[in-house]
């Protein structure tokens, strides 16, 4: 395959995707949670986990047709969090800095 075949599939510059192709390997290794669009190599494995059970309750929630908002969805966020870092012992200095976003 040639480096201009996916960059006119795709859309993105040849620089995009060859950084893409030389990652390869280190990208499919990644245990993203299904939906998340951008991996981040500064989000601790807590945020990750609780990015992981809030899209399962979101999709159970959506499944028994439940109204569910942003204020919600940042609450129950907060909630995950502070029940992991409660089983995590040494964890808790990381709970003052967990925001919910909206985004």
């Amino acid at each position: 395959m040639r480096l201009t075949d996916p960059t006119k599939e795709y859309g993105r510059n040849a620089s995009t995707i060859a950084t893409i192709l030389k990652v390869k390997e280190k990208i499919t290794g990644m245990d993203a949670a299904k939906g998340i669009a951008r991996v981040s190599k500064q989000q601790p494995p807590v945020v990750e986990e609780v990015e992981k059970l809030l899209l399962l309750w979101i999709e159970q929630k959506q499944c028994a047709v439940d109204t569910v908002t942003e204020v919600i969805i940042c609450e129950k966020a907060k909630a995950l969090h502070a029940d992991l870092l409660n089983q995590q012992p040494g964890t808790s200095a990381d709970a003052e800095g967990f925001k919910a976003s909206r985004g």
